[in-house]
């Protein structure tokens, strides 16, 4: 990732340029109903219908608001063919009761409805810096309010032999700190642009900020998955400047404190990672469920292709794949009882073929490709005002970048239906149109 440089004297925007759309300021409230799941912890929410009122009110900012034509991006085309693949699938499916099935069909429709609000209501460079920043410090807030519960005893599970952090509303559950420690993941790369595009000292010190606590809550949620992609995102996004002496010592430093504060449980269930050697010990009980956890992410790939191989048209419909993966693996279904999470197969790419079949993969693959490939050009793109080429550039990465990192997390999860690829094709699609729109005003005045 580059670094988004600040321009001396750039030249004044119109007070339209500067003005956020309201549209913009809703999403985002969207975006945190999403991210946090009040509804959870505070029954008022749902209670009072507040997502309904929320998306009346997104709706009536749209259609008063100044009109916005997008051009059908290439993204939205493949992601409506996957939608609408997947609910062919749905009613095809043997395992429509199943329990994470029935939330497909009762809920994704309204992160789809999700989708072409942000599309729709993002409508400037300046709405997709505030929505980018305006992300960035509603999962601070939130990890903010989980740290606080957490060091006061709560907000965590007891899995694999030692406590693990999740989400202060998250309700709790097997998945649960897995969850935040993607959420946590997820954060790195806007923590990483917010810090790159700071303009006072102020600012870049809180998002640095942002970037440790994102960095502190994937290590003690306990995914050893968003870890090792943590780590991958240091590598990448910093690459040559991790020569620096000073950086190094700084990065050292913090290592040393972090493993210092480190509980023993989470030292001994990172180091596994690195460390062969172990002891008669440290392959008993909490230890042994590891591996197996390990392991059964590895079979997610296998027993998603075989169940493809059965239903490689349609698959066995979104939410299916775990009632179906009794089908071929050596696996007792009764063990799970009413436990969607026992024989999940943990895996995204086993997910997509074994709920969509190879069509629906190879559309989704198609999907996640022309996404990378119009960035790639984004990245590169030379704007009239040297500001919006900076900020266009800077969330080009960023986006890159997140993908990346939910593709390599996909190895140990099924991360399919998680709003977070949404989010990310939709600002994808407000950078492609906002930079076409602008080369062809720029055409104009030529």
């Amino acid at each position: 990732m580059r670094a988004i440089k600040a321009n001396a004297a750039p030249a004044a925007p119109s007070d339209a340029a500067q003005r956020v759309s309201v549209s913009t300021w809703l999403v985002l409230i969207y975006v945190w109903l999403l991210t946090t799941t009040p509804q959870v912890r505070f029954g008022i929410i749902a209670d009072t219908h507040f997502e309904r009122i929320l998306v009346v009110l997104i709706v009536l900012s749209l259609l008063t608001g100044q009109r916005i034509i997008r051009s059908l991006n290439l993204a939205t085309v493949l992601l409506i063919c996957f939608f609408l693949w997947s609910l062919v699938g749905y009613l095809q499916s043997p395992y429509q009761d199943a329990v994470t099935a029935v939330w497909w069909i009762e809920n994704y429709w309204k992160l789809m409805l999700f989708y072409f609000f942000l599309v729709l209501g993002i409508r400037s460079i300046r709405d997709l810096e505030v929505f980018v920043i305006g992300a960035a410090v509603i999962s601070l807030g939130y990890q903010l309010l989980s740290w606080r519960d957490f060091l006061a005893g709560g907000s965590y599970v007891y899995q694999q032999g030692g406590k693990r952090m999740i989400g202060v509303w998250s309700g709790g559950g097997i998945g649960a700190a897995n969850a935040y420690g993607l959420l946590a993941l997820y954060s790195l790369p806007f923590a990483h642009y917010w810090l790159m595009s700071a303009r006072r000292s102020d600012v870049w010190w809180l998002a640095l900020g942002f970037m440790a606590i994102s960095f502190a809550s994937v290590i003690f949620s306990g995914s050893r998955a968003a870890m090792v992609c943590a780590v991958l995102f240091v590598l990448i996004a910093y690459g040559r400047r991790l020569l620096n002496v000073k950086l190094l010592l700084a990065l050292t430093v913090g290592g040393a404190v972090a493993l210092s504060v480190m509980p023993q449980h989470l030292r001994h269930r990172y180091f596994d990672l690195i460390l062969v050697n172990q002891d008669a010990v440290s392959r008993q009980g909490a230890d042994r469920v590891a591996e197996e956890s390990a392991e059964s992410r590895k079979q997610g790939l296998l027993d998603g292709f075989s169940l493809a191989q059965r239903r490689p048209l349609f698959g066995y419909g979104p939410g299916a794949s775990a009632l179906a993966r009794g089908e071929v693996a050596d696996t007792n279904i009764a063990v799970a009882g009413d436990d969607p999470e026992a024989l999940q197969l943990h895996n995204l790419y086993g997910q997509v073929m074994a709920e969509t079949g190879f069509v629906g993969a190879i559309i989704y693959a198609a999907l996640i490709a022309a996404t990378l490939i119009q960035l790639r050009k984004a990245a590169r793109v030379r704007l009239a005002a040297p500001v919006s080429t900076n900020t266009v550039n800077g969330i080009a990465d960023l986006v890159s970048m997140t993908i990346l990192l939910l593709l390599i997390y996909g190895l140990t999860a099924h991360s399919l239906y998680r709003f977070y690829w949404l989010v990310l094709f939709a600002v994808h699609v407000v950078l492609m149109d906002l930079i076409f729109d602008d080369k062809s005003k720029a055409g104009r005045r030529h």
